[in-house]
């Protein structure tokens, strides 16, 4: 979450998800929900699972597998690793 336009104060660090966005007089609101520590853990295992998934279609296209799986492990592994 940012702060306000204009401001030097460092933002909302915490991971939130946007519910639902609304019309306010001339501009937006976003109604946000702060994910909980299952919540970061899953968000954070989607983007793995998603990373993993589109290096596989490019080392498939490439024929780069070998040395190129084993490190993708490792990248993914570590990623997970870190929320838990």
């Amino acid at each position: 979450v940012l702060p306000e336009r204009g401001s030097s104060k460092k933002g909302d660090l915490r991971l939130w998800q946007v519910k639902a966005i609304h019309k306010a007089g001339d501009g937006k609101v976003a109604e946000l929900e702060l994910l909980g520590a299952a919540g970061v853990r899953e968000e954070t295992q989607r983007r793995a699972d998603e990373f993993r998934a589109a290096a596989l279609d490019a080392l498939d296209a490439t024929g780069i597998q070998n040395r190129a799986m084993d490190y993708l492990r490792e990248i993914t592994h570590a990623m997970t690793r870190r929320v838990r």
